[in-house]
């Protein structure tokens, strides 16, 4: 098995393919306020900061961050349902965390779902602490946020 971890970009199809399974499962998941997360899981312009994990070359896992001044939004962090249960979250979030913080942010945040009980477990065993809600998510009751400083 040949694990590959390919820093891309929003044009990359492979991250489009995974991209658009991340969405049905959440439209799945949250079909009540999609509408609301939505406009908020889209970057309106493409960005550099896309990484992809590949498992034999079948893209298996991606997530990305945004770049916010002294930190940056962790978005898009999925992995494929048939390859959960190996550690391709892990792998991908420690990534995006390293790149962060070789471009010197001082910390990561992000934004989850309240039913998506694996990816809390994920974020918490990583470090990261619930904080307020920010942003977009300030009056988004399923909305969970967090923090984790990343020197």
């Amino acid at each position: 098995m040949k694990i590959q971890i390919i820093k891309t970009d929003t044009s990359d199809e492979r991250f489009l393919v995974l991209e658009r399974l991340l969405d049905v499962e959440l439209l799945e998941e949250f079909p009540e306020s999609m509408h609301q997360y939505a406009p908020h899981n889209k970057f309106k312009a493409p960005i550099k900061t896309i990484l992809l994990c590949t498992e034999n070359n079948r893209p298996v896992a991606c997530g990305a961050f945004k770049e916010l001044g002294d930190h940056v939004e962790i978005k898009r962090m999925f992995v494929h349902p048939a390859y959960r249960g190996k550690g391709y979250s892990k792998i991908v979030l420690e990534e995006l965390e390293q790149w962060a913080r070789s471009n010197n942010y001082d910390y990561a945040k992000l934004e989850t779902g309240d039913k998506l009980k694996p990816a809390i477990q994920l974020y918490q065993s990583a470090g990261y602490r619930i904080m307020p809600n920010y942003g977009p998510y300030v009056d988004l009751d399923t909305s969970i946020c967090m923090k984790k400083n990343l020197k």
